[in-house]
């Protein structure tokens, strides 16, 4: 059967909200301490019927619509501003690799002490949770190598974090997996049997959990308003539905916030969606109707700490594929163009005619076409501007080439890095990077010049220098 683990560091009462896939055995519930932020000694517990999926809260208070407003973006803490630790260890016959967190430009040390002193107990409590280990699984495996070659089973775990408003979530990867070694000790396998997050929300301000409904303005039905959002992002990926979501039990909080939004979480065995699924709901189709302000973040930082502000996708934008000649001369190739907002048109024209002076053979040299290449494309929507890149691999020189266009999603105009800039900003680059328009911007704000400029592969931006006109909505 499976569970889902939880380790409760009580320092601050950190609670676990989220462990994917997690088989666990055993294990009383614990109480959590409100804020109680005394040291006590870190327990396990399981989540075993944790929830009554048969009464489902749909929170009848409110509309559940998103309201207008607001600001797209949370923020990443930056790396200065943390430190990471790693470490990789045998112990009790268990290989333990760790990559843990420990903040250091928060304004209230004694808050960010005891931060860092759950989160820490709570990673190592994970490492070192004996009951992932099943001696059937490792018996199962060694009957697919030689008798000569070893198993060792591994407990990995790593952590991130990003900040929305006052709360602050840890998310720590875990992954349990079995190395396979050879005669001569070298690790010629990896053999991963199950993974999951374990999900921390913190208030910046009292150090105390933060729950989900309290996330939303009072008069916000944010049960509705999730539900209506997670039965959208589910289709669009493509999830399998044994019904639509149409409630929350009471008491449900498996959630934080990522790079990717406000991520969601149903454990195996909900009534709604087979096994345990993952929603990321951009900030942006939520900010209207939260009592967050991303505003407030910087006031629990050091002041001279820059939050990197993290810009989520173009509501309603969805990515579609063409298929278009292929220059190696093998099968044709898809390529992504976009619909589902006003300026579609005017992007995918040039979208095609760009995409037709790849497969022209504009880009590349008849050596490099003959020994054939690969093809593949992503898009990427910060905010107000799409950002389409094409990766190309040539297979006689061994290269991979990087060709981006960015457009302005309000008018369908492709932009150069000089137009993503502040006047100030605009001062510190070459004119060659300025007028360029191959290019690609991240989720960071941060924009890339390839190496065929005669620059630098990637030229970042600097703090401040993005015109955040075309960002804030």
């Amino acid at each position: 059967m499976k569970y889902f683990g939880k380790i409760a560091a009580a320092a601050l009462a950190v609670s676990l909200c989220f462990s994917l896939t997690a088989c666990r055995r055993g294990g009383e519930d614990a109480d959590t301490k409100g804020n109680d932020t005394s040291p006590t000694e870190t327990v396990t517990e399981s989540y075993t019927d944790r929830y009554d999926w048969s009464v489902l809260n749909t929170a009848s208070n409110g509309s559940g619509e998103k309201r207008r407003g607001g600001v797209p973006y949370s923020y990443l803490v930056p790396e200065e501003y943390y430190v990471t630790s790693e470490s990789d260890r045998v112990r009790e016959g268990v290989r333990r690799i760790s990559y843990g967190i420990k903040l250091t430009g928060l304004k209230d040390s004694e808050l960010m002490a005891n931060i860092n002193s759950a989160v820490s107990e709570a990673q190592t409590a994970i490492l070192a949770d004996q009951t992932w280990i099943d001696e059937g699984e490792e018996n199962a495996l060694k009957k697919n190598y030689p008798d000569d070659y070893g198993i060792v089973p591994v407990n990995y775990a790593a952590s991130d974090v990003t900040v929305m408003g006052n709360v602050l979530s840890v998310s720590i990867l875990f992954i349990h997996s079995y190395n396979v070694k050879d005669e001569a000790g070298n690790v010629v396998d990896d053999v991963t049997e199950r993974e999951g997050r374990y999900l921390y929300n913190f208030d910046l301000a009292t150090g105390r959990v933060v729950k989900l409904p309290e996330l939303f303005d009072s008069d916000v039905n944010y049960v509705a308003l999730l539900t209506r959002l997670m039965n959208s992002v589910g289709e669009e990926v493509g999830y399998e539905f044994r019904q639509r979501i149409s409630g929350l039990p009471d008491g449900f909080d498996i959630y934080c916030f990522s790079e990717s939004g406000l991520v969601i979480g149903l454990p195996d065995g909900n009534p709604f969606v087979e096994g345990e699924k993952w929603f990321s709901i951009p900030v942006s189709e939520l900010i209207g109707s939260m009592s967050l302000d991303p505003e407030e973040t910087a006031v629990y930082f050091k002041e001279d700490v820059v939050l990197k502000r993290i810009a989520f996708r173009v509501p309603n934008l969805i990515v579609r594929e063409e298929s278009f000649e292929e220059p190696f001369g093998g099968e044709k190739i898809s390529l992504p163009t976009v619909s589902g907002i006003t300026s579609a048109d005017r992007i995918n024209n040039d979208l095609r005619s760009w995409y037709r002076d790849i497969t022209a053979r504009t880009y590349f040299t008849e050596e490099e076409l003959a020994g054939g290449g690969t093809y593949s494309a992503q898009v990427e929507a910060p905010a107000r501007v799409i950002c389409v890149t094409v990766f190309v691999y040539c297979a006689s020189s061994g290269e991979y080439r990087t060709l981006s266009h960015v457009y302005d999603v309000r008018t369908g105009n492709r932009l150069t890095v000089g137009d993503l800039l502040t006047d100030e900003a605009k001062t510190h680059y070459p004119k060659a990077v300025l007028s360029t328009v191959n290019f690609r911007i991240s989720s960071e704000f941060l924009i890339g010049v390839p190496e065929q400029t005669g620059i630098e592969e990637y030229t970042l931006t600097e703090a401040g220098d993005v015109n955040l006109s075309y960002f804030e909505g």
